[in-house]
């Protein structure tokens, strides 16, 4: 059962890719405050204490202050980006790059956050 764990991958859960020109990066699909505050904490203690470069892109009426403050910290720097329509859940649209901008300024009023 140990090795069976060990060998487990869920895609899009502390995710690591390594792009083509050879860095690295973590894809989490994070979609609530709780789960935020997870992956802020494995942040704290693989990542850091080097500063983050979050791209984030969160439904409609999820709690995005709460994720955004358990993720952000002032030295940060954050693009929000949007996302398609999905097909097979036509009820899931994008909160605004703008609003989630808007947001991670409340939570980290010294970050540096743009939309793209």
């Amino acid at each position: 059962i140990v090795e069976g764990l060990k060998a487990t991958r869920w895609p899009g859960r502390l995710d690591w890719r390594q792009l083509d020109d050879g860095r690295m990066v973590l894809l989490d699909g994070a979609h609530n405050p709780h789960a935020a505050k997870e992956l802020g904490s494995y942040v704290a203690h693989f990542v850091r204490p080097q500063p983050v470069q979050w791209i984030i892109a969160l439904s409609f009426g999820k709690d995005a202050k709460g994720i955004l403050q358990e993720l952000l910290q002032d030295e940060d720097s954050l693009t929000a980006v949007s996302f398609s329509k999905v097909e097979a859940m036509p009820w899931v649209r994008p909160e605004s790059p703008a609003e989630l901008v808007k947001l991670a300024r409340e939570v980290r009023p010294r970050i540096r956050a743009k939309e793209a």
